[in-house]
């Protein structure tokens, strides 16, 4: 490889380098598949909630457009994004299936003694910076859980549609 060749090639990789690095969240790029789940390099994925009217489930996963055919539609696409790579401070967050028909997230890794769908990626454990609580909150009558990182819309579910708070998740970045 001839001078002109190593620095085209150095430049290359120097911004490749730099894309791997940024706290913006990611889009469609080349470390990032079209659903949103990475591939290789840094970054987060998104998380798009969907909504099945049907059964009242609530599913939250890396592909905006799954379970079409089982009756979920996307009720908030990039709904908010977790880190692609372990990190101090952050751990799994896995999606969950328990057998009354209820998708849910958990940072068990056993899922609260239910089936484990897949891991999700990487949710802070405490608030660092751009950060935002993911408040669990669950319905006793239809078995969902229900995620938000809006407080007031927390507070609405609890008041008008019968949910339960049970906690902060751990905390997602918008």
């Amino acid at each position: 490889m001839d001078f002109h060749g190593k620095k085209r090639l150095g430049a290359i990789l120097l911004l490749v380098g730099l894309a791997a690095c940024a706290d913006e969240p990611t889009a469609v790029t080349a470390a990032t598949s079209l659903d949103g789940a990475c591939c290789f390099g840094g970054g987060r994925t998104a998380i798009h909630r969907l909504y099945n009217s049907y059964t009242g489930d609530h599913l939250y996963g890396t592909d905006p457009y799954e379970a079409q055919n089982q009756g979920y539609h996307l009720e908030g696409y990039n709904y908010f994004f977790l880190e692609n790579w372990p990190q101090a401070g952050h751990t799994a967050l896995y999606r969950c299936y328990a057998w009354w028909n209820d998708y849910f997230l958990s940072t068990d890794p056993g899922c609260e003694g239910m089936t484990i769908e897949q891991e999700l990626g990487q949710i802070a454990v405490y608030q660092v910076a751009e950060s935002t609580p993911l408040y669990r909150l669950y319905k006793h009558g239809s078995g969902d859980h229900f995620y938000t990182t809006d407080y007031w819309e927390g507070q609405n579910a609890i008041s008008s549609y019968g949910y339960v708070y049970e906690g902060i998740t751990g905390y997602v970045y918008q």
